[in-house]
């Protein structure tokens, strides 16, 4: 069993292959592989619709908590370190392109982005 699949079956999903590889691609190794289409797009919407159940969760969970707490909270679930954690947790990096991007023998010798890494 590939390691994708192994993914899915713990997570319980079932998606198309390709979905699921543009999910998994990387812009870095995208553009390591001459600019093949990314998953920013799906990390958009993702990023929404995680946003919008974790708020919806709290939300309901806390019905006297201030809008203050409320967003901290929030914070903290959906933050990069978080959810590095759940990835890392669930195998998600042996599945990434970004993964094999930064192993890629271009990618160790390339110089290092100037530009803030926002959501990487």
């Amino acid at each position: 069993m590939s390691s994708t699949e192994e993914l899915l079956k713990r997570l319980g999903v079932t998606i198309d292959a390709g979905t699921l590889r543009l999910a998994l691609t990387h812009r870095s190794y995208a553009y390591e592989n001459g600019g093949i289409p990314t998953n920013e797009r799906l990390e958009f919407l993702g990023d929404s619709i995680l946003g919008f159940s974790v708020t919806d969760a709290l939300y309901r969970d806390n019905p006297t908590l201030p809008e203050g707490d409320l967003a901290k909270r929030r914070s903290a679930v959906v933050s990069t370190r978080a959810l590095a954690g759940i990835g890392r947790s669930i195998g998600l990096g042996s599945t990434s392109t970004s993964d094999r991007a930064k192993s890629s023998p271009r990618a160790r010798t390339r110089r290092p982005s100037s530009r803030t890494p926002w959501k990487h």
